[in-house]
């Protein structure tokens, strides 16, 4: 409707311009915009502090994943310590289990002019 009403203006010979006189203060430059944004003392504290917040957060996160790494490498470390460990304790029950077999006991008791008395022998057991 606005665009109408002036192609008609434009177009009305009955209206003629007048011409207009520039004067001293039409000459005058534009004033050019000031492109700094000016920052209230409220919003520098608040960036401030947003951005010490933030790397707050970031310092704490990389000191989690360096503590997650250290216990998680604790952690292998003794569950290599307790397979070695329950290797050693297989390694002796079958040393004991060995060492009190009963061929193994009536072959020494032989070799030495002894005689194996089956009810007087103990084993290990767990």
């Amino acid at each position: 409707m606005m665009d109408n009403a002036a192609r008609v203006l434009q177009s009305n010979p009955e209206t003629t311009a007048t011409p207009i006189r520039k004067t001293s203060t039409q000459t005058q430059a534009v004033p050019v915009h000031n492109t700094r944004v000016h920052v209230s003392p409220f919003e520098k504290l608040c960036i401030c502090s947003l951005t010490i917040v933030t790397m707050a957060i970031a310092v704490a996160c990389v000191m989690v994943q360096s503590r997650i790494t250290q216990t998680t490498r604790a952690y292998q470390m003794t569950q290599i310590k307790t397979s070695q460990v329950n290797h050693g304790i297989t390694n002796l029950e079958q040393a004991v289990s060995e060492l009190s077999d009963s061929q193994r006991l009536s072959a020494f008791a032989k070799a030495h002019g002894l005689t194996v008395v089956e009810g007087s022998v103990k084993q290990a057991v767990k």
